[in-house]
């Protein structure tokens, strides 16, 4: 049975490379754009991993990312964080939500599949 990955990006093109990329090497993947129901997606589909974009409307990953490690079940599911930002501040909000790994866009293929590996081993 292939790993389960979410992927959550409120940019259909994102997902869209998100989905193409991990459906072709082999992964189960579930794709979703809004931050303010995703949660309850991410209860239904049960992923292995977890890929999330920090800048969404409505609710932010980082909300979205508290709100995660409020629930047991998911609490243990590890997340990989998209950004387009990158500073010293957010290497520091990403340790404190105990984020396993992140990279910045734009996303170049091969560093996804290796960190999705090395998480999901």
């Amino acid at each position: 049975m292939s790993k389960k990955i979410f992927v959550l990006d409120d940019e259909e093109v994102v997902v869209c490379l998100f989905r193409n990329l991990l459906r072709k090497a082999g992964y189960e993947v579930h794709t979703h754009t809004k931050s303010e129901s995703a949660l309850d997606e991410i209860m239904k589909f049960k992923p292995d991993l977890m890929i999330l974009d920090l800048t969404m409307p409505v609710k932010d990953g980082y909300e979205l990312i508290d709100d995660i490690r409020t629930v047991r079940s998911l609490n243990v599911i590890p997340i990989l964080v998209v950004t387009a930002c990158y500073d010293d501040y957010l290497l520091k909000k990403l340790e404190e939500a105990r984020i396993q790994d992140y990279f910045n866009k734009p996303i170049v293929a091969n560093e996804v599949l290796v960190k999705v590996r090395q998480l999901l081993s």
